[in-house]
C-alpha cells in the first residue's frame, strides 16, 4: 500500500464519510429536502406514521396493497399468540432487572419467528407479510415488556390490545399507558414515529444491511439493528440526553442553572460528548427533524406550545425559578451548542432525540429505558426497506477490507515453539 493510499483511507476509517450505495429509499443529505420514496418528510407527517410504514414498504413489495388494508393488516398483528407472550413473561423475570428494555425487545425478536403467520392474502409476498408482522408485533412486545416491569401491574397477564382497529400511535400508546391517551399526545407521538421512521445509512441501518447481505433472515436483521441502535452515540441518546436533565439538572429546582452550568463546564473540560446533540448527517447545521417535531409541518400545531404536555403558557415569566422542562430543554441546547467550536468553529446543535426524550417524558412514559424501545419500533419500517434492498444477489455482500497499522510488531515464531508453549 502507498502512502497516498494509506492517507486515503485513514481519512475514510470506520465508514465515516463514505457512500457505501445507492438507495431509492430516503434520501438525508444536509441541505437537501428530507424525502421518503419521493414524498417530503412533511408530507409524511401530515400521511401519519401508517402511510410512511406503506411507503417504505411498498418500494419492496411485489404485491401493492392499499393503505386501508394495509392499516387493517398492522392492526391485525398487534395481537402477538399467548406462547409468545409467556416467553415475554419469561426472559422479563429471568433478567432480573439486568437487561434493558431493548436487550429484551431483541431477544423476543428473535423468538417471534417461531411463531409463522398467515398473510391476509394468499397471494401476498411472504416478505411482505412479515415485514408488517415484525412493525405491529414489536409494538406490541414492547408494552408487553413494560407491563411485566411494572409491578404496579401484577394482576394484568397481558397488555390489552385495541378492538376496533385506531391509528397505529394511538394502539401503540393505549398498550404502553394502559388505558385511553390523551388525543392531542397522539397527534405528536405519531409525529415522532414518522420522524424515527427512517433516516438513511444510520449505524443500526448499516448493522441491519450487513446482516441482509450474508443472506440471513429478516429477523436476524431486524435484532442486529436494535441491538446496534441501543447504543448511547445512538439510538439511546435519548434515554441518555434525559437522565441528564432529570438527574443531573431538572431535579435541582431552582438551582438547575448552576447544575446545568457544572455539567457544562465539566463536559467542556474533559472534551467528552453530549448525548442527544450533534449528527453525521446535519454537521454544524440543525438537524430538520427537531424543528419538525416541536413546531410540525407549516399547517401543524406546535408541540413546544402545547398545555396538554406541561408547556408555559403565554405570558410565563422568564426568571431563575422558572422550571418547566421544555425551557431547561431549550437552554439545554443552546449552552451546549457553543461547548465546543471543533472543526471550522461549527455549532453543536440538538438532534431529534433531545425533544422526543422530552416529548416521551411529558406524556408520561416512563422509565427513560422505554425512549430507546420506542425508537427501534418507529425505525422497523426504515430498517425492513434496506433490509429488503440489500438483494445479496445484486448487492452482494458487505465486506469492507482494512489495513496493518504500521507500528504493530509482528511477531516471529516457530510451529514448534508455538507447539512446546501448549504442552506446558
Amino acid at each position: 500500500m502507498t502512502n497516498d493510499e494509506a492517507v486515503l483511507i485513514t481519512s475514510k476509517k470506520w465508514l465515516k464519510d463514505v457512500e457505501i450505495g445507492p438507495t431509492a429509499i430516503s434520501n438525508v443529505r444536509q441541505g437537501e429536502p428530507f424525502t421518503i420514496r419521493g414524498v417530503t418528510i412533511e408530507d409524511c407527517i401530515r400521511g401519519g406514521y401508517e402511510y410512511t410504514c406503506w411507503l417504505l414498504l411498498e418500494g419492496e413489495s411485489r404485491h401493492h396493497q392499499t393503505l386501508d388494508n394495509f392499516k387493517l393488516d398492522l392492526h391485525r398483528y398487534l395481537t402477538i399468540p399467548t406462547q409468545m407472550t409467556w416467553f415475554v413473561r419469561e426472559t422479563v423475570s429471568q433478567a432480573d432487572g439486568r437487561l434493558t428494555i431493548c436487550d429484551l425487545l431483541r431477544t423476543c425478536i428473535s423468538h417471534l419467528q417461531a411463531h409463522p403467520i398467515q398473510p391476509s392474502d394468499a397471494n401476498e409476498d411472504r416478505r411482505y407479510t412479515e415485514a408488517k408482522r415484525l412493525i405491529a408485533a414489536s409494538a406490541t412486545i414492547v408494552a408487553q415488556i413494560c407491563l411485566f416491569l411494572d409491578e404496579r401491574q401484577i394482576d394484568q397477564d397481558t397488555v390489552v390490545v385495541p378492538e376496533i382497529p385506531t391509528s397505529f400511535a394511538e394502539s401503540f400508546l393505549r398498550m404502553l399507558k394502559n388505558g385511553r391517551p390523551d388525543s392531542d399526545h397522539v397527534m405528536f407521538f405519531d409525529r415522532a414515529l414518522v420522524l424515527y421512521a427512517e433516516h438513511g445509512f444510520a449505524a443500526s441501518t448499516i448493522a441491519v444491511r450487513v446482516t441482509a447481505s450474508t443472506g440471513s433472515d429478516a429477523y436476524s436483521g431486524i435484532a442486529a439493528g436494535v441491538g446496534a441502535l441501543q447504543g448511547w452515540l445512538h439510538g439511546g441518546a435519548n434515554k441518555a440526553v434525559m437522565d441528564i436533565l432529570l438527574n443531573d439538572i431538572h431535579c435541582r429546582d431552582h438551582l438547575w442553572r448552576a447544575a446545568m452550568k457544572t455539567y457544562i463546564d465539566q463536559i467542556r473540560a474533559a472534551g467528552g460528548r453530549v448525548p442527544g446533540f450533534g449528527n453525521p448527517v446535519h454537521r454544524g447545521a440543525p438537524d430538520p427533524r427537531v424543528d419538525l417535531l416541536r413546531d410540525g409541518p407549516a399547517d401543524g400545531v406546535a408541540m413546544w406550545e402545547h398545555r396538554s404536555l406541561g408547556a408555559p403558557v403565554d405570558g410565563y415569566p422568564d426568571d431563575a425559578e422558572r422550571k418547566d422542562l421544555f425551557h431547561i430543554a431549550d437552554v439545554f441546547a443552546e449552552q451546549v451548542k457553543r461547548i465546543r467550536p471543533g472543526e471550522n468553529n461549527r455549532l453543536l446543535y440538538p438532534n431529534i432525540d433531545l425533544p422526543a426524550g422530552v416529548l416521551f417524558h411529558q406524556m408520561g412514559l416512563s422509565p427513560t429505558g422505554l425512549y430507546p424501545a420506542i425508537f427501534a419500533c418507529a425505525r422497523m419500517p426504515g430498517w425492513l426497506a434496506h433490509y429488503y434492498e440489500h438483494d445479496p444477489g445484486t448487492c452482494g455482500l458487505m465486506r469492507p477490507g482494512g489495513y496493518c497499522q504500521d507500528n504493530i510488531v509482528v511477531k516471529k515464531q516457530t510451529v514448534t515453539a508455538i507447539k512446546g508453549n501448549k504442552k506446558q
